[in-house]
């Protein structure tokens, strides 16, 4: 799977998820939707620097965690 073996979730399009965890990292094609909150991303990663959300699109962030980097290519919405 090359790159895509370094993370727990790898889309290419749109991803909404809310109230559940994502262990490592993920990496989301198009625009990523997390405001429903209860989340956490990076759970089993730590305190980790590494660029563990990356969205090729729009963020949305609401009342969720991030365990280390967030990098986006379009607008991002952190509340």
């Amino acid at each position: 799977l090359g790159t895509a073996t370094d993370f727990n979730v790898f889309l290419f399009g749109n991803h909404t998820q809310s109230g559940t965890d994502v262990w490592g990292r993920v990496a989301v094609g198009g625009n990523a939707d997390y405001r429903s909150g209860g989340m956490t991303i990076g759970s089993m990663l730590g305190g980790s620097t590494t660029n563990n959300l990356i969205v090729g699109g729009n963020l949305w962030n609401v009342s969720n965690t991030v365990n280390g980097n967030i990098v986006a290519g379009g607008n991002v919405n952190l509340s």
